[in-house]
């Protein structure tokens, strides 16, 4: 299965902060998607996510056109996503925020859970084994709002799992960690390839980067600059002039 963007655009007025961007996401790879500040990144992100619709151009998942489907349906169709800032309920422990995601890719409410006891049961123990999959067994009791910024970045990708999907996309899920966090992290988008995921990584930390991609496409102002393996990437006249900057 693929996920592709082909020519997608998307224009606010007369800017064009995407402007026909085409690449390829395979199960089983881990694709990361740079550039520098307002390169189009995260405009691009959105748009394949469905919090922004292509001003034109097609994104299909395994060949199904989901260019017009809103979040929720993407989703549905295998594509989950985590958040620049994370986005949980602080006021639920990390095992009760699994949970709820795992409520909603089911269909069915907390409501109907706590009235039928074993399908409550059923989430906690999967929700359990999530958070035990991403490395955050230790926090499972703990409020949101109690744990560290490395373990709300564990806790979003184990609520993006939730949703059973066939590829990830992450938003900058490096941000505030420091370079323990960061290895760390980065063994585990691994392992996530490993097991046959799709991940699409958008990240400003090019060590990272560098150090997990299987492919990188780099953007700026928009449009595609380049895209190759890390090494080529690293080494490309054009990447090193606009965004990693001269020696």
């Amino acid at each position: 299965m693929t996920l592709v963007a082909n020519e997608i655009s998307r224009h606010f007025g007369g800017l064009r902060a995407v402007d026909k961007v085409s690449f390829a996401v395979e199960k089983g790879e881990l694709f990361s998607l740079v550039g520098p500040n307002g390169a189009g990144k995260t405009t691009c992100f959105h748009t394949l996510t469905g919090f922004l619709m292509p001003t034109a151009g097609t994104i299909t998942v395994g060949g199904c056109d989901v260019s017009r489907l809103r979040p929720d349906q993407r989703v549905a169709a295998g594509i989950s996503r985590t958040f620049q800032t994370t986005t949980l309920f602080n006021g639920l422990t990390s095992v009760e925020n699994v949970q709820v995601a795992l409520s909603r890719s089911r269909r069915h409410s907390i409501v109907r859970s706590l009235l039928m006891p074993w399908r409550s049961t059923d989430l906690r123990t999967r929700a359990e084994e999530l958070l035990e999959h991403v490395g955050a067994t230790d926090h499972l009791n703990l409020r949101a709002d109690e744990l560290s910024y490395g373990a709300q970045r564990r806790l979003a990708v184990a609520i993006a799992l939730a949703t059973e999907p066939q590829f990830v996309l992450l938003d900058e899920p490096a941000a505030g960690l420091n370079p323990r966090e960061t290895e760390s992290f980065g063994r585990l988008l691994r392992s996530l390839v490993d097991e046959g995921l799709g991940v699409l990584l958008v990240e400003h930390d090019m060590r990272l980067v560098m150090e997990v991609s299987d492919r990188v496409h780099v953007l700026a102002q928009g449009r595609t600059l380049t895209a190759g393996t890390p090494e080529a990437v690293r080494n490309d006249p054009a990447v090193i002039a606009a965004y990693l900057g001269r020696r």
